[in-house]
């Protein structure tokens, strides 16, 4: 078994879930469908769902099963800033 394949064997095993920030990027939309696809990850795709959905069609990509989230309409946008500040206040970052 080659090394990519044995990389993802041990990802299906114990599927994750990965963000992918840059929804509007080609390749991200692209990637989210293959990951998918391939049940190497659970993939949540940051942007416009209407938008994102709009994209996939245009280059021929499945967004089936991916999580398709708007980041300023998220549910819990608020504990996300929260943990966020608290993981980089060493770092000088504050809600400010």
């Amino acid at each position: 078994m080659h090394l990519v394949d044995q990389i993802k064997a041990k990802a299906r095993q114990k599927l994750q879930t990965v963000v992918l920030p840059e929804g509007y990027d080609d390749r991200m939309v692209q990637a989210a469908g293959l990951i998918v696809k391939d049940k190497l990850a659970k993939v949540v795709l940051l942007g416009n769902p209407a938008t994102l959905q709009a994209k996939a069609k245009e280059l021929g990509a499945s967004l089936d099963g991916v999580e398709l989230l708007e980041p300023a309409a998220a549910p819990r946008l608020e504990a996300y800033i929260d943990e966020l500040v608290e993981l980089r206040k060493k770092k000088g970052l504050s809600r400010d």
